[in-house]
């Protein structure tokens, strides 16, 4: 079986194809040749293009190799690749132009995201000479990390694993994908990070080229010892962290190059890392209003940048609803009083701090329940994310703006100007009403809940109406702001009477 020759590649038109520079219509017109090719069956399903050879018949299962890519090189890469393995009939698919922006994605799957291109080799002979190519043919690109993957070059990657789907079903009747083992029993493929190969498949002898990859130390484990790890997300993890050299307590937000897709084509760099950029000046411009954490560097690494900021203890906002006396049908009118009156002390705190940054020339744009951080000891509040925020001082954001529906004014009406005293009385309604994710963007839905818990609970009576009049009139900038003081003052009489 042939393993590899280059030139192989007798069709002048299709070579020609391949070397024209990229242009919207380039993806269009690769998949028609491909098409046309004898020796290649291509189907388009809803996420990949499938270009399985006719002449060789694809294995069960094996070591495959994937290609990453970046927003910016997808297609360099792509004609790159077919042209080293058309000419030998090796299968493989490739994700459509329109999807790879969705595998881009801050919620896309992490464990499928990176893998553009995906390549089956017919043997391991050939599995290893197409390793060697592709490292010497794809060394000057770079791209997405592939997680579930062994790394053997900048956009390389391999892992052992079915290249046909082969189906079993769990206890639950729910269908799982499998390989078979040594004794041609099913057993489960694990897609997962971290895990590259099964157990009774032996170390393969493909290895990274470290001449062309030389090792490069990493500040920040030089600088910072990793606790535990509070978010995964395909933009970044946020870790928490000890910082070396005074043992000061850390949370580490990390941004990862190239994932973002055609929405921050506009921003610079044209990736996440333009939002983490963003939320580091802002939070050194407001640091001294300690409403927010304290920034303590950011770094630029090769697999993405890194902003440190000083952990802030406390629990998020979100988890004071379970002590709603609302939730609890034997609830005490003392017990009503004492949760408005923490909420009263928490509100006003944070009206305040929210104001001094909007002075400041800041507006926070997306203020939840969920990046709000209190501590209860002092009903204080902290804001600890401001990837979204926008400094007025400064030209016009070219980042997207990411805000929450049902939280953000910025939602409803595309205005900045009003948007923080909108999302503060949105984060304490819903600390007073249970509040469903589907009626989030539903204002009628929210006055109805108030009217009710206005019937409830005498003291809460005068607040709700207050709320209602800004929800019945938050296009109205002038009513807004009267409401807003109306709500401040209930707020503070809470305190007179309750202490």
């Amino acid at each position: 079986m042939k393993i590899m020759n280059i030139n192989l590649i007798k069709n002048i038109e299709y070579a020609e194809l391949l070397s024209q520079p990229e242009n919207s219509k380039l993806s269009k017109l690769i998949l028609k040749k491909l098409k046309s090719l004898p020796d290649y069956e291509v189907k388009q399903n809803n996420f990949f293009i499938e270009c399985i050879s006719t002449k060789n018949i694809m294995k069960e299962q094996g070591w495959k190799i994937h290609i990453s890519a970046s927003n910016n090189n997808y297609i360099h890469i792509l004609k790159e690749v077919i042209r080293i393995i058309v000419p030998l009939n090796v299968s493989f698919k490739w994700v459509s132009i329109k999807n790879r922006n969705i595998m881009l994605t801050k919620d896309f799957l992490r464990e499928q995201a990176g893998k553009f291109i995906t390549i089956y080799p017919q043997n391991n002979i050939q599995f290893q000479v197409l390793c060697r190519i592709f490292q010497k043919k794809l060394r000057q690109y770079s791209g997405v990390p592939i997680l579930t993957d062994k790394s053997i070059g900048n956009v390389i990657s391999i892992r052992y694993g079915g290249f046909k789907k082969i189906l079993d079903y769990d206890n639950e009747g729910d269908g799982i994908y499998c390989i078979r083992d040594t004794n041609k029993k099913l057993v489960y493929d694990r897609r997962e990070i971290g895990i590259y190969k099964p157990e009774w498949i032996t170390e393969n002898f493909v290895k990274p080229l470290n001449n062309l990859y030389p090792k490069q130390k990493s500040k920040l484990l030089e600088q910072y010892n990793f606790k535990n790890a509070l978010q995964f997300t395909n933009y970044g993890g946020v870790y928490e962290a000890i910082q070396k050299k005074d043992n000061l307590h850390v949370v580490i937000k990390e941004a990862k190059k190239y994932f973002g897709g055609n929405i921050f084509n506009n921003s610079f760099p044209k990736d996440v890392r333009s939002i983490r950029r963003n939320e580091y000046l802002i939070l050194q411009k407001i640091s001294l209003i300690n409403a927010t954490p304290k920034p303590i560097s950011y770094f630029k690494e090769k697999s993405g940048d890194y902003l440190v900021e000083k952990y802030v203890s406390g629990d998020l906002l979100r988890t004071l609803r379970l002590e709603n006396p609302l939730y609890y049908p034997n609830a005490t009118e003392d017990e009503y009083n004492q949760y408005l009156k923490k909420l009263s002390h928490i509100f006003l705190d944070l009206y305040f701090k929210i104001n001094k940054i909007n002075k400041n020339g800041i507006i926070l744009n997306d203020l939840t329940p969920n990046n709000i951080i209190v501590d209860l000891k002092t009903n204080s509040a902290k804001i600890i994310d401001l990837e979204s925020s926008v400094d007025l001082s400064c030209e016009k954001p070219t980042y997207p703006l990411f805000v929450t529906p049902g939280y953000s004014e910025y939602f409803y009406s595309k205005k900045l100007s009003t948007n923080d005293d909108f999302s503060w009385v949105m984060c304490l309604i819903d600390m007073l009403i249970a509040r469903a994710q589907l009626l989030n963007i539903n204002i009628k839905l929210i006055i109805q809940s108030l009217e009710f818990c206005r019937e409830i609970q005498d003291s809460w009576a005068q607040l709700c109406t207050h709320l209602i009049l800004y929800l019945e009139h938050y296009k109205n900038n002038s009513k807004t702001q009267n409401c807003i003081k109306e709500i401040l003052s209930d707020l503070n009489k809470e305190i007179q009477i309750y202490g």
